[in-house]
């Protein structure tokens, strides 16, 4: 007997679970159609959707999206597209319908419980408040409101007093599921370590359109999807709570540790902090009742713990960079910036990038124990680091140095510890490599088996000290520390290349000056260490950068001919969306998305392209919940457009509008032929736009920046014929696009026979996903002599061991 999960029909109708779980295979069902193109009974299909007035003459991947979308929402579409299926892939069908898996009925069951449930209205009240919050900058736009915008509020707030709650019901009659919504906001990239740790099976479930790779699109649906649908594959725990099922709270955790996915968890569990607690101490009465007391911390420990006595828990062989201990032989600079430290006293040691921070932390480090040992007193130092790509990294430089007098170690969020705790790990070792968020969990930890205390450090370096601001997880750590109320507190020891000027970034002295004595006081550091007595010899052996600011100023006047075009192009496009907008950004709206007010009430200003591409970024997020898929196609296609001009705006402050042109053309072919290329910005681009660009795009002469930039490189190349060069820039497009005019006019630019090449990360938010391997490549191959330039689309990526002598950023500000 074949045993089918998520049947079709239910209570004698169609199984609205099985329609919600069949949307995550909406990338299969559509590539079905597509496939079959010819065999698809595409009449039937709009007649069900009532949209029969639409024609679909060819396999548009994106307007075949929308019509599955569709049918998945419709009872009468439904069942045509299952029949459909039936005939045609009845193995997608087995898959959409869980048959004959041999799967746990339990997973299932708890799987249809939570996921597959009305979305709670006290979510979508949640997020109302949360949208009236939401502040986007605009550097004080609204204080010239006008009295339409004026109007526009008063009203607004008479509609929020008289909403009434809102129904979660689109067109077709169909009631979202949490699992739709969590499909709709569910961002994999960030969550997938988290869930691959909780179920190792995910593994394998990569991302169906290698999106690192292909970053333009910044599609995460497939992959989310592909993700979600295995949750009721899984296998459960082997001491599964009833009332606390692991299918969701291994989700909710995996979502709990990324700040993107912490929305995930208001849809499934909406207390979820509450019910965790409840979770957790079912779990330790449990194991109190069977004979395993999980006992909480009842004292605290006021004095360091010696390694010696948790010696056998050491589970790490011989490390692969074991080496000889290296001596230290400090330069009179650097001994300069020990002193303070070796006294034991708390102090921040500010010296520039490639001054060797790293081996006078390792002298420091050696001081201390020597110190210790003489005295015949434990020690336990632990160093941490903001970022998790440098917890490696710098344990294996200060292993080098401390080899032969500590047992080293780190830890880190993406590790997996197999018969080992962390506590475990950090009280055997007498040198620890950290990332700061590990740290806090240990010292905040309320089990007496995962608990460490302030006093087993008796030695604290915070690596990038400065980052000692705000919520930031070092400005957490020091809390901690500061509210110890034990006399046993670790020396504190900060290492930076410079301490910063406040988040304001001015540089008023005063304003400075009160930046760096807050960051003291948080560090409870007494005094700052840096060279003054050596400084020659710093120079001598550090290259020190040199800000060399060449102001470049606009022309003033009207908009050269291309940028006018440009201008009145994106100023109709926004014209034709800005109603239905304003229109969503009301809350008693009937789109089924709500939409900051700041997004579409503030004046735009075409200049701002990093704030104007962020502005559209944030509304293309706002519309993703809206229930009426054409609507929301229309919407996307004319953001995608705005997208492209952007872009071109951007480009044209450094390049020749010839270059921006044929990139704004390639980028508006592509979405006339894979979207839609009925859209009324589509039309009026090729209609009246076009022509009249493309005869714009040699009456420019060059523009400033690009002849500025054009002098530097031949000046450098002068000077040193040998130079090595980054030009750093603001977009991924103009990396590529500067690389390619550099590398067309090496001869006039005086530049060699060798190639510039261009660097981008993969991503366009926060930092990029590139692996380290071909990017440290790249890196490298400016060190040797195969590329003598590289442009970089704002590199975020950090390395102590790496450096170029000369750097360009090219910007542009209004």
């Amino acid at each position: 007997a074949v045993e089918t999960y998520f049947p079709l029909m239910k209570d004698g109708d169609i199984n609205r679970d099985l329609m919600s779980f069949s949307k995550l295979y909406l990338d299969e069902i559509v590539g079905t159609i597509v496939d079959r193109w010819m065999d698809a009974p595409l009449g039937d299909f709009l007649d069900a959707i009532d949209a029969t007035d639409i024609e679909l003459k060819r396999p548009v991947r994106e307007d075949v999206e929308w019509l599955v979308d569709c049918l998945l929402r419709s009872t009468r579409g439904f069942l045509l597209l299952y029949n459909y299926l039936s005939a045609t892939n009845r193995s997608l069908l087995d898959l959409m319908t869980l048959s004959n898996e041999g799967l746990f009925k339990d997973v299932v069951d708890n799987f249809k419980r939570y996921f597959l449930c009305d979305a709670p209205d006290v979510v979508m009240q949640r997020l109302k408040v949360m949208v009236e919050k939401i502040e986007i900058d605009s550097d004080g736009e609204n204080a010239n409101e006008s009295d339409d915008e004026k109007e526009y509020d008063k009203r607004e707030g008479k509609e929020t007093e008289e909403a009434e709650l809102w129904e979660n019901q689109d067109e077709f009659g169909y009631r979202e599921t949490v699992l739709d919504k969590i499909a709709a906001v569910f961002d994999p990239e960030f969550a997938h370590s988290s869930l691959v740790r909780a179920y190792s099976a995910l593994k394998d479930v990569v991302d169906p359109l290698d999106t690192p790779h292909n970053a333009a699109s910044m599609r995460y649906g497939p992959w989310a999807r592909a993700i979600l649908r295995q949750l009721p594959r899984m296998s459960p725990d082997k001491e599964e709570l009833p009332d606390f099922p692991s299918v969701v709270y291994k989700f909710a955790h995996a979502c709990e540790n990324d700040p993107n996915n912490r929305v995930a968890i208001m849809y499934l569990l909406p207390d979820y902090q509450s019910k965790l607690d409840a979770r957790n101490a079912t779990i330790r009465a449990r194991h109190e009742k069977g004979g395993i007391k999980m006992e909480t911390v009842k004292e605290m420990i006021t004095k360091c713990r010696p390694t010696a006595d948790y010696a056998h828990l050491r589970k790490e062989p011989i490390h692969e960079y074991q080496t000889i201990a290296m001596p230290i032989n400090l330069r009179e600079y650097q001994k300069e910036l020990v002193e303070k430290a070796n006294t034991g006293e708390n102090t921040v040691i500010v010296a520039p990038t490639g001054s060797g921070k790293t081996v006078v932390a390792a002298q420091i480090m050696r001081h201390h124990v020597m110190q210790r040992k003489a005295a015949n007193k434990p020690y336990r130092m632990i160093m941490v680091v903001p970022k998790i790509p440098l917890v490696e990294q710098q344990l294996k430089q200060l292993h080098q140095y401390m080899s032969d007098v500590v047992y080293s170690t780190y830890i880190h969020g993406d590790m997996v510890f197999e018969g080992q705790g962390k506590v475990d790990k950090v009280l055997c070792a007498e040198l620890i490599v950290m990332t700061a968020q590990i740290l806090i969990n240990l010292l905040e930890s309320v089990r007496k088996g995962e608990r460490l205390f302030v006093s087993d450090m008796t030695m604290l370096i915070l690596d990038e000290c400065h980052h000692c601001c705000s919520n930031h997880p070092y400005a957490q750590l020091m809390s901690i520390i500061r509210g110890w109320e034990h006399p046993s507190k670790p020396q504190i020891v900060g290492l930076t290349a410079s301490l910063g000027v406040g988040k304001d970034g001015t540089l008023q002295e005063d304003s400075a000056y009160d930046h760096v004595v807050s960051l003291l006081a948080r560090m409870t550091a007494t005094s700052i260490s840096t060279v003054v007595m050596h400084e020659k010899e710093l120079q001598t052996h550090v290259q020190l950068p040199v800000d060399d600011i060449k102001d470049v100023r606009r022309s003033m006047g009207s908009d050269p001919p291309f940028t006018a075009q440009l201008r009145n192009f994106m100023n109709e496009i926004n014209k034709s969306i800005r109603d239905r907008l304003r229109e969503m950004a009301g809350l008693s709206n009937d789109s089924g998305a709500i939409i900051p007010k700041s997004l579409v009430l503030t004046k735009v200003n075409y200049d701002e392209t990093e704030k104007y591409g962020g502005r559209i970024d944030a509304i293309k997020q706002a519309i993703v919940p809206m229930k009426d898929g054409m609507e929301k196609a229309h919407l996307n296609m004319a953001l995608d457009i705005l997208k492209v001009c952007n872009m071109a705006w951007a480009m044209n402050d450094l390049l020749e509008s010839s270059a921006v042109w044929l990139m704004m053309k390639n980028e508006m072919n592509t979405l006339r032929q894979e979207g839609n290329p009925t859209h009324p910005s589509i039309i009026q681009f090729y209609s009246n736009y076009s022509n009249s660009l493309e005869s714009c795009r040699n009456l420019e002469d060059d523009c400033d920046m690009l002849r500025a930039l054009r002098t530097e490189l031949t000046n450098q190349m002068r000077r040193n014929r040998h130079s090595k060069v980054i030009i750093f820039v603001s977009t991924r497009e103009m990396s590529k696009a500067l690389s390619d005019y550099i590398n067309e006019r090496k001869e006039q630019l005086e530049l060699g026979t060798r190639e510039c090449d261009f660097i981008i990360s993969s991503k366009a938010r926060g930092v990029g996903t590139v692996s380290s391997h071909p990017l440290i490549r790249k890196l490298h191959s400016i060190s040797s002599e195969t590329t003598n330039w590289q442009c970089s689309w704002r590199l975020l990526w950090q390395r102590k061991d790496w450096m170029c002598p000369s750097a360009i950023s090219s910007s542009s500000t209004t």
